[in-house]
């Protein structure tokens, strides 16, 4: 039996998590490829991932078909990456997964940045180290909020950067044993790269005689993470040898390869490794490995926070992730289900239909289960200022500022976009 953990966090990210940052939802995504394949084209020197989203888009056309007998949405990337891999074979499998990365590529680049801005306040404090993406904010605009803002430095920083410092607890003391786990579904950079800014080291739960990394940017150090990011379905930095590369080596070379971001891995000629949530997921070594780690973090989660994860029909291996994971854990106290489309119609009663095929009813009347209509922000940052204790930062025990603080001048104050205030707990 698992050990008991008393502030073991798992979070577990879907697409409306990295859509608060700019990159698409699936329901947009084959828009957005269409406005990738535009921009390719203006940049001149990425005709073979110009070319792939072109192959993609004339699949989309002919898996029309398939969608005349079965009931399936060509439109959603997920059913038509499945069914690629299920019926065409491994060339149209590469062209997808070129297309799906350029397309992950292009929305992060053209992601507005001003929408996404929030000024954190911090003490002169011995010891803070600015993390590399933040900059000093000009003057105080925040006037008379009563918290002594004037000994405060202000700086303003990536919005994803302060969820994922809330989650890593970076502004509270940490308490002894604390531990955070991050488990994804998304193929982008978003949590390595906010963890890179704040200098949290971290490693992908893959053996270390199984991975290459080439000319990691940041501070990811496999040999003594702080946490884990594991990405159950590959990454745009990821790709695998070929078997003819490594017949001649030992067993232990190493079958994966991880660059420090997509450009370098596209500059090196390889094709991410990426895997569609489909019924024929046959998992390489390394991707098992993830799968496997992913299980074991879930066995000791004290909370287990879903943010902006859909449930999505085509993954079915989720529910018995959950399932591996959670029949063995003593230390659970609270899933937190965070979607900000729980009350939408009629996708909203669809995805509480599939939420209650997931996990079982009398944990949802018994509190166990919360569904949260919020977005990550939401329920990271709060609508509510100068917020109570009983915030969901609290409740999951990574508040702005730990509780002994002093409350009239905190080590952190923070002022998100669109909210009118400064959070301090």
């Amino acid at each position: 039996m698992a050990k008991a953990e008393n502030d073991h966090n798992v979070y577990i990210l879907g697409a409306g998590f990295a859509a608060e940052a700019g990159l698409p939802v699936v329901k947009d995504f084959m828009n957005r490829m269409r406005d990738a394949h535009a921009w390719l084209e203006a940049q001149g020197d990425r005709k073979r991932e110009q070319e792939a989203i072109e192959k993609v888009l004339e699949f989309r056309l002919k898996a029309a078909a398939a969608a005349y007998r079965v009931q399936m949405n060509v439109e959603n990337i997920e059913e038509l990456f499945s069914l690629a891999s299920a019926s065409v074979g491994e060339t149209l499998t590469e062209e997808v997964i070129l297309a799906i990365a350029a397309t992950v590529d292009f929305a992060r680049r053209a992601a507005p940045r001003s929408s996404q801005s929030t000024r954190v306040g911090v003490l002169d404090m011995q010891g803070w180290t600015k993390p590399k993406n933040w900059t000093r904010a000009l003057g105080d605009e925040l006037g008379g909020s009563g918290l002594g803002q004037s000994s405060h430095y202000w700086h303003n920083c990536p919005q994803h950067e302060l969820h994922l410092a809330i989650m890593c607890g970076c502004f509270s003391l940490p308490p002894n044993g604390r531990r955070n786990t991050f488990i994804t579904f998304n193929y982008d950079l978003l949590v390595e790269d906010a963890l890179n800014s704040l200098g949290i080291s971290f490693d992908y739960g893959i053996p270390m005689d199984s991975v290459s990394f080439e000319d990691m940017a940041g501070p990811l150090q496999p040999q003594h993470p702080v946490l884990s990011v594991l990405k159950l379905h590959g990454s745009v930095n990821w790709s695998l040898r070929q078997p003819s590369e490594f017949r001649q080596w030992p067993r232990s070379f190493p079958r994966m390869r991880s660059f420090g971001d997509y450009d370098r891995l596209s500059a090196a000629g390889e094709i991410p490794l990426l895997t569609p949530p489909t019924w024929r997921k046959v998992f390489s070594a390394p991707l098992s490995s993830v799968w496997d780690a992913a299980v074991v973090a879930l066995k000791t989660a004290t909370r287990v926070v879903i943010l902006g994860y859909s449930v999505p029909e085509t993954d079915h291996h989720f529910k018995y992730l959950l399932a591996a994971g959670l029949q063995e854990n003593v230390s659970l106290r609270k899933v937190f289900f965070v979607n900000n489309g729980l009350e939408a119609k009629p996708e909203g009663d669809e995805l509480k239909l599939r939420l209650s095929g997931l996990l079982r009813e009398e944990h949802f009347k018994q509190g166990v289960v919360e569904t949260i209509n919020k977005t990550a922000h939401e329920f990271l940052g709060g609508a509510d200022v100068w917020v109570a204790p009983g915030s969901y930062r609290t409740q999951i025990g990574r508040p702005i500022n730990s509780e002994s603080s002093d409350s009239i001048t905190p080590p952190f104050v923070v002022q998100s976009a669109g909210v009118s205030g400064l959070l301090s707990r």
